[in-house]
């Protein structure tokens, strides 16, 4: 378990609290979540590519 895939269980975290805001603040969570989602799939593209080396 290294660094990166630290941050994507961190991420992922963020991505399910950005959720719960929903229904507080619907553009800014759903902003966030389309952003935490993008980051998630970057950094499980990574992870993977890295244990593949």
């Amino acid at each position: 378990m290294d660094g990166a895939c630290t941050i994507l269980f961190v991420t992922g975290f963020l991505a399910l609290m950005a959720n719960h805001w929903e229904s507080m603040w619907d553009s800014v969570a759903v902003i966030l979540t389309i952003l935490y989602n993008i980051i998630n799939i970057v950094i499980m593209a990574y992870c993977f590519y890295k244990s593949n080396e």
